[in-house]
């Protein structure tokens, strides 16, 4: 059932004092970045914004600190190993299924081979000049637009 919890509209049990919250779903992803001043992208080869490109991040596990989980999705999605940064960024992703805390961390390959994973179509490296048009979640370019102000791959300004 639906009622009225701490001012707001909640889903709750109607016989105890469970209640539901919706709270958003954690998600890491790597900026990761070459010495040529390139990004790692990703092709999307599920909904949302399936064949569109993406910065690599994925849920995080119960088991793992969200720079265990950007390291291993950036594994999982592009074959490339990575050195796990500072905290780029915090974006709030509205909507979809579920609304998520998006955690972006720079990040430098270590190793590994450029090769598209299980749950993408392709990997590639993007000059952030030259970046594709179809650039998946509002975010994603917002992201990457403040990394271009910031000066980055060679550092901040």
């Amino acid at each position: 059932m639906r009622a009225e919890v701490e001012g707001r509209e909640r889903a709750r049990c109607a016989s105890c004092p469970f209640v539901w919250y919706e709270n958003p779903a954690p998600v890491a992803g790597g900026i990761v970045l070459d010495t040529a001043g390139s990004v790692l992208l990703v092709r999307r080869a599920f909904e949302p914004h399936r064949g569109s490109w993406a910065l690599p991040a994925g849920f995080q596990e119960h088991d793992e600190t969200p720079r265990e989980a950007a390291a291993r999705e950036v594994l999982e999605e592009s074959g490339l190993a990575v050195e796990v940064g500072e905290l780029f960024d915090l974006v709030f992703v509205p909507g979809g299924r579920r609304s998520v805390n998006l955690a972006l961390f720079l990040c430098r390959p270590t190793g590994g081979i450029l090769r598209g994973g299980h749950d993408v179509l392709d990997a590639a490296w993007f000059r952030l000049d030259a970046l594709p048009s179809d650039l998946a979640f509002q975010n994603g370019p917002l992201v990457l637009e403040r990394l271009r102000e910031r000066g980055y791959p060679h550092g901040p300004r």
